[in-house]
């Protein structure tokens, strides 16, 4: 080649790459000027009423205070303890804040009948010592007269303001004092309280002189040119100071003479100055419930020198004694019942969960077991012939659910919330020589806390009476006014467009998408299955776009063309419709695939989440067949969510689909700690609730999985809604619980009965929890779903293999449940071992046995594996 012909090739592969890169630049800028921006929603505040007249000081000496009263109930304050008790007007049964005879519990020491008498208890971190303490309100609030009440404008309530901990700045004891100063309080002392006094406070204390002191004293105590001293020995542990305050409070000493005797010796005191924490409680009657608020954000302490980390608010309200028939209940899985105990064999003190499951701006770790989440923000106690239900309204992001069992270092159980009000984390350094780091969120969370408590007896005392204390709150505040319209018992299908597998392009391995289920072959099982005489198919349609399998979210939406085209999309759309059915295609917005971190549409440094050491969180992905996480995603951030919501809907809107699933909204729920970024995770729900409030407005029906609380007001449909608690130890039984709170208002469905582990039992707990049945099935052969990147997770989903079981399922679970599905489950209840009944609203009775023999119950055979309905008057009891 001449050496022009070359010089013409060089200009012409350098003008092609000046074009390409100006290619790439402007799609680049495009992609960033069209990217979404953060939007955050203004929660209003709750409008509380004003108080009435001054605050009065509420102590022993103001025994039991009528404060309030209502059409049902009365509201007790009780001096000697700051706690509340209601009184029904109807029983007269009683439900204390603080159980009546707490200090003294046998059981109990000292410090834990303090804690059981405290209606509030507060944990914080001191910056400077770097230690975790906490502070129940008894002993640092009642017992030290610094609580103050004042009735509310309405009538109905009352406000408790307390001052937890000290308001001084520290103990009112001189560190360092004159030789002169000393003697003259020693002075006072001897004629207040006598020779005795003055030679413990002596004891307490050593004299420096210049002639005795050493060159390192002298430096440490510079006023010893000048005159002698005395200074408070450091061995004076916690008692010896109490006393020594108590001898100089006697004498009238007072902080402006310890600030004298230290500007005379040129000292400036470096004891750790006192946590205080001062803080308003409204109680509020209305209509027989008792509503509970706090403003977190209110909540006045020197926030340079503690940070505030958990606050327990009424956490032994209506408390049962060890001893009395009862239990708790825990909203783990669908709902779990705990007998009291009793007998001492329960030995675990403490069980807690938090609400919503695991926050991926918080350190992960591998579980280890199957652990089922709290997803609903309730707790009850059951106790004798009474029951109270705890429902937390707001705050119930930042909140855990606990249990205490008695028996163990007290005689109470109790179930309760505590709320994490600045949430921490810890380091661990790989090197013995460097210390952990421990870092929190000094921003914190600043809403609400707020309870709503109702007070249960006679039959209704029990876990089906606080289910349905449940379902009118939800009625009230949270649910859609209409109940299902189902005419025909639904079907939830679950299946696979793609999957990730390794293949061969031009011999080379390559891992693409491969077609597991097409538009086509999904349209062939709903005529089949239709034929055989399955209606109101409800399909959902998973692994269909940008990626598939590892389905990663982006701001354009790219069709997986293994799944077929868009015509083939609505072509089975339309069947759906005409078999009495719905299409839900997938989409996901809470989690990205972590190969995508350098994705245009999604950059980790600016939309993923960060944890408290600012370092990218990532969201694990549990393998269940070994219980250790798998792979990761990444996580979206939350002020990002409403911006991308739009931007997929948008294009989503554009296929003509009328229904929409959004994954893992409202099942993943993540803060992020980005110091230019912060969103609380409180604050995160709210932006959670608000998309599904979007998406309810913008579609006939969404389907969501394993439904937390705050997508029930939007969910038409939940899929995995667990229909079992997570069998600890000390749990004693699993309860319908949350399945009574929504039947007949949401569609529900547990986990799918292809990949249950007793396939019988599997079709018996729909029955007796009004699931409707639900599988996940993929038309293609075994091999295509075991060589898949997730193949743990599809290891038994053969269209082929499940067809005739399905048909069989849903024809059993269709005969028993056809009469019930627009009424409401109003009881559920034990009748024998392995025989369960299930009470609808229409009168419908349904007994469940799962023994291997016949059972009687009521005088109704139930055959073994198998459920008999019969029909009553009234409400079937």
């Amino acid at each position: 080649m001449s050496t022009d012909a070359r010089n013409k090739m060089k200009k012409r592969l350098i003008i092609a790459g000046a074009v390409a890169l100006v290619l790439i630049c402007t799609a680049v800028v495009c992609i960033l000027v069209s990217r979404p921006g953060k939007e955050i929603i203004d929660k209003a505040e709750p409008e509380l009423p004003g108080v009435v007249g001054e605050f009065k000081t509420l102590n022993a000496d103001s025994g039991m205070i009528k404060a309030a009263e209502d059409d049902k109930l009365i509201l007790w304050l009780d001096g000697s303890t700051s706690g509340i008790v209601v009184e029904s007007k109807e029983t007269g049964d009683k439900f204390y804040a603080v159980p009546e005879n707490a200090q003294n519990d046998p059981r109990a020491s000292k410090n834990t009948r303090n804690l059981v008498s405290s209606p509030v208890v507060v944990t914080y971190y001191s910056i400077s010592s770097q230690k975790t303490i906490e502070f129940d309100s008894y002993s640092n609030a009642t017992t030290e007269d610094r609580v103050t009440w004042a009735p509310l404008e309405d009538g109905k309530g009352v406000r408790v303001r307390m001052v937890i901990g000290r308001e001084e700045a520290a103990r009112l004891i001189p560190e360092q004092i004159s030789e002169a100063g000393f003697e003259a309080l020693m002075e006072r002392i001897k004629e207040v309280d006598g020779d005795a006094a003055v030679r413990q406070v002596r004891a307490l204390y050593l004299k420096y002189t210049y002639d005795t002191a050493n060159e390192e004293q002298r430096e440490k105590y510079p006023a010893l040119d000048q005159m002698d001293i005395y200074c408070l020995k450091t061995s004076a542990n916690v008692y010896n100071r109490e006393e020594l305050e108590k001898y100089f409070r006697n004498i009238g000493y007072t902080y402006e003479e310890i600030d004298a005797a230290y500007a005379e010796l040129g000292y400036v005191s470096r004891t750790e100055a006192f946590a205080c924490f001062r803080m308003n409680i409204d109680y509020i009657l209305e209509d027989g419930r008792l509503k509970v608020d706090l403003d977190a954000g209110e909540i006045d302490y020197d926030r340079d020198i503690f940070v505030l980390t958990n606050l327990r608010l009424l956490p032994f309200f209506g408390a049962g004694v060890s001893g009395d028939d009862g239990y708790v209940f825990l909203p783990d899985g669908s709902g779990a019942v705990i007998d009291f105990n009793n007998d001492g064999s329960k030995k675990n003190q403490l069980t807690t969960g938090k609400l919503y499951g695991p926050d991926a701006a918080e350190t992960n770790a591998d579980r280890g077991s199957q652990k089922l989440e709290f997803r609903y923000p309730v707790f009850g106690i059951k106790d004798e012939g009474k029951a109270i239900l705890g429902i937390v309204t707001d705050g119930d992001g930042v909140a855990n659910i606990n249990c205490q069992l008695g028996n163990m270092i007290h005689s109470y159980n109790t179930s309760y919330a505590d709320f994490i009000i600045c949430q921490g984390a810890q380091y661990e350094s790989n090197f013995a020589s460097q210390e952990n780091w421990v870092q929190y969120d000094r921003t914190g969370y600043q809403g609400h806390i707020s309870l709503e408590y109702h007070f249960l007896t006679g039959e209704d005392a029990d876990y089906s009476g606080m289910a349905m204390a449940y379902q009118d709150y939800l009625r009230r505040e949270v649910l859609p006014d209409q109940t299902q319209q189902n005419q025909t018992m639904p079907l939830m299908l679950d299946t696979l467009g793609t999957v990730k597998n390794t293949v061969r392009v031009v011999g080379v391995p390559s891992f693409q998408s491969v077609e597991v289920t097409s538009y086509e072959e999904a349209a062939e099982m709903v005529k089949e299955l239709s034929e055989a005489g399955v209606g109101n198919i409800n399909l959902r349609y998973q692994n269909w776009y940008n990626g598939g399998e590892f389905n990663y979210f982006s701001t354009d939406l790219n069709m997986e063309k293994a799944a077929g085209s868009k015509s083939d999309l609505k072509k089975l759309d339309q069947l759906l419709q005409e078999n009495g059915g719905r299409l839900f295609m997938d989409g996901e917005l809470m989690l990205a695939d972590i190969r995508k971190s350098f994705d245009f549409s999604y950059r980790l440094s600016a939309d993923g989440v960060r944890n408290l050491f600012n370092k990218q969180a990532y969201y694990p992905l549990l393998n269940i067949a070994t219980m250790k996480t798998m792979t990761y995603y990444l996580c979206v951030d939350p002020a990002e969510l409403l911006s991308y919501y739009e931007s997929f809907s948008k294009k989503y809107g554009k296929l003509g689909m009328e229904n929409i699933s959004l994954g893992s909204v409202g099942e993943v729920l993540n803060s992020n700690y980005r110091k230019s970024g912060y969103v609380n995770r409180q604050d995160a729900e709210e932006i959670e609730r608000e998309l599904l409030n979007r998406a309810a407005a913008a579609y006939q029906n969404v389907l969501v999985d394993s439904g937390n609380a705050y997508s029930f007001g939007s969910a038409d449909y939940i899929l995995n809604l667990p229909d079992t608690n997570s069998n600890y130890i000390i749990e004693d039984g699993s309860v319908p619980f949350i399945q009574m709170a929504l039947h007949g208002y949401i569609t529900y469905a547990g986990m799918p009965i292809n990949f249950a582990d007793d396939y019988e039992d599997s079709i018996l707990r729909c029955i007796e929890y009004g699931s409707v049945p639900y599988f996940l099935l993929c038309d293609t052969e075994g091999y295509v779903l075991k060589n898949s990147a997730e193949n743990n997770l599809y290891y038994t989903a053969v269209y082929e293999d499940w067809k005739d079981k399905l048909i069989e399922a849903y024809g059993r679970i269709s005969g028993a449940l056809s009469g019930v599905q627009e009424a409401h489950m109003i009881r559920h209840e034990e009748v024998a071992e392995n025989l369960y009944k299930s009470t609808y609203d229409n009168g419908t009775v349904i007994y469940v046995n799962y023994a291997d023999t016949e059972q009687t119950a009521e005088g109704v055979a139930v055959p073994a594996k198998d459920c008999a309905v019969v029909q009553k008057g009234g409400d079937g009891r």
